[in-house]
Parts: structure tokens; C-alpha cells; sequence
């Protein structure tokens, strides 16, 4: 669902509008109560946002396989929270 803005928003918060934007949202910018436009994101600025994370996940993930398995031995629940 867009989100509502002014243009007194869009005038005054540029920067992270478009932000926000990049990163998949969609705006309605009004005007005197009325809209005027809407600024969506482009369907290439929302697949690169899904490609940067999805590489984000996949360097975590190769990360992770390369730590070694650790033997704490056993321990209670209890003991946990200390």
C-alpha cells in the first residue's frame, strides 16, 4: 500500500523518500489534500535491492560453513542464562 506524503515532505525529506523508495516503497504525494503523483520504485531498483541482499545472505551463509563446530559439553538450561 503507498504511503501518503505532502509535498512539503517530499520537498523537505528528498533524501530519504527516495530511500525509502529503494528499497521497494511507493508514495502518493499530495498537495491541498489533493493527490497529485505517485514516486514508485522502478522494477530494476527493487531486483537490485532483492540481488544485494540475496549476496549479503550468500557471503553469511559461506561465512558460517567455514567457522568450526565448537564442543561447549553439555550444560542445563539453566545455566544457559547465567
Amino acid at each position: 500500500m503507498d504511503k501518503t506524503i505532502t509535498t512539503d515532505d517530499l520537498a523537505n525529506r528528498t533524501d530519504s523518500i527516495f530511500e525509502d523508495v529503494k528499497s521497494g516503497e511507493s508514495f502518493v504525494v499530495t498537495s491541498n489534500g489533493q493527490a497529485v503523483g505517485r514516486i514508485v520504485p522502478t522494477a530494476s531498483s527493487v531486483e537490485a535491492e532483492k540481488t544485494r541482499k540475496d549476496a549479503a545472505w550468500k557471503a553469511l551463509l559461506e561465512h558460517l560453513d567455514q567457522q568450526p563446530a565448537l564442543n561447549l559439553g553439555p550444560w542445563s538450561r539453566d545455566e544457559a542464562y547465567e
